[in-house]
C-alpha cells in the first residue's frame, strides 16, 4: 500500500497561520493507502491544531485527530471505499485561518504495463535457474501472482517477499528447480491479476560442452565403486555408497553419449563404466566480496573467507563432486594503497590439493586511515582421479575498503 504525505506547517503570529502542502497526487490515492501528515509548528498556541472532516465510506476511523509538531499522524483509507470517492480534510486551530487538502480515490486500474520474460535454453544441469525479474508499473491495486513450474520473489524498496502479491513498482522476479540432466526442458507460465498468463520455455544443455568433458579413464580391468566410481563421479559419503546410486539419469552420472553403456534401472555392473565421462563445472560459482569500514573512532580489521564448507564454490555435474576435487586458490594484490603493507592471505596455494578449501584475505588499518585495498582470487580445481586431463577455473574481484577522514 502506497503511502501519501502532507505537510502542516503552523506559524505564531502576524501574517503566520496554518498551510498544508504535498508534493504527492493525493488523486490517486487507492483502497488502503495511508495518508501522513506531519506537523511543523512554531510559537505558542500549537497544542490544539486538528486534522477534521473524515468521511464515513473513505476512510477506516473517521475521528478528529491532534496534530503535534514534528510528529507524523497517520489515517488509512477503507479497503471498501467506492471507486472516485472524495474528500476534503481540514487543518484547523481555534481562532486560525486553516487550510485543506482535497482526497480522491483513484478509479482501480488492474492492469500493469506490458511485461514478458525471455525464453531460457543451455541451462548447466544442477544449477539454480533464475529467469529474472521485471518491474511491473501501470497499476493501482495489488494484483495476485500465479507461478506454474516455478516460484516468485517480490522486491519492493528494501524488502525482499518471497511469494504473495504485487503492488506497482515491485520488481517481481521468476526462479525455477534446476535440471538434474542433460536435455530436460519445462515451461514455466507466469500469471499476474488477470492479465493472459506469460509462458516462459526453458531447457537444459543437449550435453556437457566439450572443455566440460573428463574421462574416468578406465576402458578395462578393476574399477573400484569407491576409488572409483566415487571419486570420479560424486557422492553423498564414501561409507554408505551403492552401485545402484550410478544409474544414468541420477544425481551423479549425466545421460551422455559416452556413458550408453550404463543402465538407468535393473542390473549395473562395474564394468558397465569402462570409457564413461561426466561433466565438470561449477554449478555454484564463487562470487566476488567486498566489506567497507569506518576508522574515525578507532582501527579496524577487514577479513575476507572464502570456504567451500560453507557452499562458496561447488563442483558438478554430480553431487558432492567437490569434496573429491583438488584445488588452487591464488591471490592477485592489484591496489594495495599508498603507504599500505599488503594484506595477510592465509591458505593461498598454486599447487591442486584437496587440502585447499579456504582462504582469507585480511587487513589492518590505523585510526583515521583511509584505504582501498584490492585484487583478484582464482579458484581452479580439477577431477582427483581425471587429475590433469581437464580443469577448470573462476576469477572473481575482492575490495577491502577502509574510510573515515
Amino acid at each position: 500500500m502506497a503511502i501519501f504525505t502532507v505537510n502542516v506547517f503552523y506559524e505564531f503570529g502576524e501574517g503566520g497561520g496554518i498551510s498544508a502542502t504535498t508534493t504527492d497526487n493525493l488523486s490517486a490515492m487507492a483502497r488502503g493507502d495511508y495518508l501522513h501528515m506531519y506537523g511543523d509548528f512554531s510559537g505558542p498556541g500549537t497544542n490544539n491544531i486538528y486534522a477534521r472532516g473524515f468521511q464515513s465510506g473513505v476512510w477506516t476511523n473517521t475521528a478528529d485527530v491532534l496534530l503535534n509538531s514534528g510528529q507524523t499522524t497517520i489515517k488509512r483509507i477503507s479497503l471498501s471505499a467506492a471507486d472516485g470517492a472524495n474528500d476534503i480534510v481540514l487543518f484547523t486551530r481555534t481562532n486560525t485561518t486553516g487550510d485543506s487538502v482535497a482526497i480522491t480515490v483513484s478509479v482501480a486500474d488492474v492492469t500493469p504495463d506490458t511485461f514478458n520474460w525471455n525464453n531460457v535454453s543451455n541451462v548447466e544441469p544442477n544449477t539454480a535457474i533464475n529467469l529474472g525479474s521485471q518491474r511491473l508499473l501501470g497499476f493501482n491495486r495489488p494484483l495476485g501472482v500465479s507461478v506454474t513450474n516455478g516460484y516468485h520473489l517480490i522486491y519492493r524498496g528494501s524488502r525482499i517477499i518471497y511469494g504473495g502479491s504485487v503492488e506497482n513498482n515491485d520488481l517481481l522476479e521468476i526462479r525455477t528447480s534446476e535440471f538434474t540432466d542433460y536435455g530436460q526442458s519445462k515451461t514455466v507460465t507466469v500469471s499476474v491479476g488477470s492479465v493472459p498468463s506469460k509462458n516462459i520455455s526453458v531447457a537444459a544443455r543437449t550435453g556437457p560442452l566439450i572443455d566440460q568433458l573428463i574421462p574416468l579413464g578406465i576402458t578395462s580391468g578393476t574399477i573400484a565403486l569407491k576409488a572409483s566410481l566415487f571419486n570420479f563421479f560424486g557422492g553423498v559419503s564414501p561409507s554408505n555408497v551403492k552401485l545402484t546410486d550410478y544409474y544414468k539419469g541420477g544425481n551423479y552420472v549425466p545421460t551422455i553419449s559416452q556413458n550408453s553403456a550404463v543402465p538407468t534401472s535393473g542390473q549395473i555392473k562395474l564394468t558397465d563404466f569402462y570409457g564413461s565421462h561426466t561433466a565438470y563445472y561449477f554449478i555454484i560459482p564463487p562470487v566476488g566480496k567486498s566489506v567497507e569500514a569506518n576508522t574515525i573512532s578507532a582501527a579496524r580489521t577487514l577479513t575476507l573467507v572464502w570456504d567451500k564448507g560453507f557452499s562458496d564454490w561447488e563442483i558438478g555435474f554430480g553431487a558432492g563432486l567437490e569434496a573429491t576435487a583438488q584445488y588452487t586458490l591464488q591471490v592477485s594484490v592489484d591496489n594495495n594503497g599508498a603507504g599500505t603493507t599488503s594484506p595477510t592471505i592465509t591458505g593461498a596455494s598454486g599447487t591442486f590439493s584437496t587440502a585447499n578449501t579456504r582462504i582469507t584475505i585480511s587487513q589492518t588499518m590505523a585510526q583515521s586511515t583511509e584505504r582501498l585495498i584490492s585484487g583478484t582470487l582464482t579458484i581452479g580445481a580439477r577431477n582427483v582421479i581425471d587429475g590433469t586431463t581437464q580443469s577448470i577455473s573462476r576469477t572473481v574481484d575482492w575490495s577491502l575498503i577502509f574510510y573515515g577522514p
